[in-house]
């Protein structure tokens, strides 16, 4: 992959903190990931509070990153991880409803390229 993709980059709407890489100016200016969201709402977040500011998000073509086994998820009791899940995921819609207001037309694909919420409705539920 290295030396086929050599330099290369795909533009996404979402990107993983796992492995990430950010400019300190970026940082300095936006700030960092928002410790009340956590789970992947973070990425989620921030991924959009960088679009929205005008920024690219680009992904390395010619990378490979090996995320063996979910090692941090696993050490988390399955009903504390699924209460935290939903936490993280009712913070990040406050965000948004205060930065757009009304989140009926809210369709994750659209803001993330991948269907995060099936409807925002069931996150109130």
């Amino acid at each position: 992959m290295a030396d086929r993709f050599a330099g290369e980059t795909i533009e996404t709407k979402l990107l993983v903190g796992f492995c990430l890489a950010v400019r300190r100016g970026t940082l300095e200016k936006h700030g960092p990931l928002d410790e009340a969201l956590y789970l992947g709402a973070d990425n989620l977040e921030y991924s959009l509070l960088l679009r929205e500011a005008g920024l690219r998000l680009l992904s390395c073509k010619d990378a490979f990153v090996h995320h063996v086994g979910s090692v941090s998820f696993s050490q988390i009791n399955q009903a504390f991880k699924e209460g935290a899940v939903r936490e993280s995921d009712l913070a990040l819609l406050a965000k948004l409803m205060a930065y757009y207001g009304d989140l009926s037309w809210l369709i994750s694909a659209d803001l993330w390229g991948c269907d995060i919420f099936e409807s925002v409705s069931q996150c109130f539920r």
